[in-house]
């Protein structure tokens, strides 16, 4: 009758007021006290239904599973039964949690396959459940905790990433617990997949609006004294980075000064450091090859004649940029190259550059000849190079290069040498001529 009476008024805003409240309610009622450890193995498949939302069913129950043992633990369950092999069928035990099932195409390692999802009627749902028992039952925290744990370490991708992202939504309801309980503890495990799914969850916990993450990351970024965490900061700086490129570029540029004085000085390298030093050309790649490409450029040009740290990392970020390719598709930074006039004079300085520095030229023909194959098979990739490569070559030296490159490139593994590669050379007197 109330919910009635609110659509007879017809006010949009306090319909979807009362819809949200109503929700709310509904997962009070549902984490209400456990009598039986039937219902709290329900309660158990509520939390991870709400993690794995749109999920294979089969991996949401037994990961479920995994979180009742952890639950009844919490509880002071000391006899630890075994866990029922048969419960509730799929079609109760769905219609309690007020969810569906459904068939869709998934894809795994080896193709799609179709599979049994689950999912709550109102997408609403599923964040709500996971505040409620973050925020409204922290006994449950612990349990919940070693859950989170075991799945940041789990080999399926799909399990790390639900994992990453259920802790993105507890950092965006109560941002200092989940960073002490749980983010903090990943930053700086020994297990790469872990610290990975670390940087997964300050990415997802940007994105849906959790406060002050880029401050954290630009801090972490810095931290001498916490290598590893200190990693974790610089890979996630290159995912949220294009919303700043100018403030990332910057960080960036700071730590790899750092690095570089660390060499000069022979103070001995740990392991860490060296993670950190390769991870930071991998995050001025993300930024070229993303959105934000243009203006991270135009911020990166003037590394070049920085200082040695700051030019080799654009050189070196640069190039991990144009190595990065997918079959069949134009690699991102010939997207960013023919994407202005100013994008193109940028990338050919750039790529002029390094095919005269000593430390990556030989890299910088690598990439080059990688690109000529491709153009072979991929016109988007020909007529991107056709603009390129006259600006590359500003003056004859740099001419001489070129056509040498372009005069013995050869195919991969016997195969034919690529026929672009005389189209394209045919068009470097002219550019000379005009120069």
């Amino acid at each position: 009758m109330q919910y009635a009476a609110v659509l007879a008024r017809a006010d949009e805003q306090e319909i979807g007021s009362y819809s949200q409240d109503t929700l709310e309610q509904q997962v009070q009622e549902w984490f209400e006290e456990a009598a039986t450890p039937v219902q709290l193995r329900e309660k158990a498949f509520l939390i991870a239904l709400a993690a794995f939302d749109k999920g294979p069913y089969a991996l949401i129950a037994e990961l479920s599973d995994a979180l009742y043992a952890e639950l009844r633990r919490s509880g002071g369950d000391v006899d630890q039964e075994p866990i029922p092999v048969f419960g509730t069928h799929i079609g109760k035990r769905l219609q309690n949690a007020r969810a569906r099932r459904s068939a869709a195409a998934e894809m795994t390692e080896w193709g799609p396959v179709t599979q049994i999802t689950a999912h709550f009627h109102d997408e609403r749902v599923a964040p709500i459940v996971l505040r409620e028992v973050w925020t409204g039952h922290p006994a449950a925290r612990p349990a919940l905790i070693k859950w989170l744990d075991r799945l940041s370490l789990d080999g399926r991708p799909f399990v790390r990433t639900r994992a990453a992202a259920t802790v993105a939504v507890l950092a965006y309801t109560d941002l200092p617990s989940a960073m002490a309980l749980i983010v903090e503890r990943w930053a700086g495990a020994k297990e790469t997949r872990r610290q990975l799914t670390a940087v997964s969850a300050l990415t997802l916990a940007h994105r849906i609006g959790a406060p002050n993450i880029p401050q954290i990351v630009d801090a972490w970024s810095l931290d001498g004294q916490a290598p590893k965490r200190c990693w974790v900061g610089v890979r996630a700086l290159g995912l949220i980075g294009p919303e700043r490129p100018a403030e990332t570029l910057a960080v960036l540029q700071t730590q790899a000064r750092r690095q570089h004085d660390k060499k000069r000085e022979q103070r001995a390298a740990g392991a860490g450091d060296q993670q950190i030093a390769e991870e930071l050309p991998q995050s001025v790649a993300l930024l070229l090859i993303s959105p934000a490409g243009e203006p991270a450029l135009g911020t990166l040009l003037p590394f070049l004649g920085g200082h040695p740290s700051a030019r080799a990392l654009a050189l070196d970020g640069f190039l991990t940029a144009g190595e990065r390719t997918s079959l069949g598709v134009r690699p991102p930074l010939l997207d960013l190259a023919v994407r202005s006039p100013s994008t193109l004079a940028g990338c050919a300085g750039l790529l002029r550059t390094a095919l005269n520095d000593r430390t990556a030229n030989e890299r910088a023909e690598d990439m080059l000849r990688s690109w000529v194959r491709a153009a072979d098979v991929i016109p988007e990739t020909a007529r991107a190079l056709q603009e390129l490569l006259p600006a590359v070559a500003a003056g004859p030296r740099d001419a001489a290069r070129l056509q040498h490159l372009l005069d013995t490139v050869q195919g991969l593994d016997g195969t034919p040498r690529p026929a672009a590669a005389d189209g394209l050379r045919a068009l470097l007197p002219r550019s000379l001529a005009h120069t």
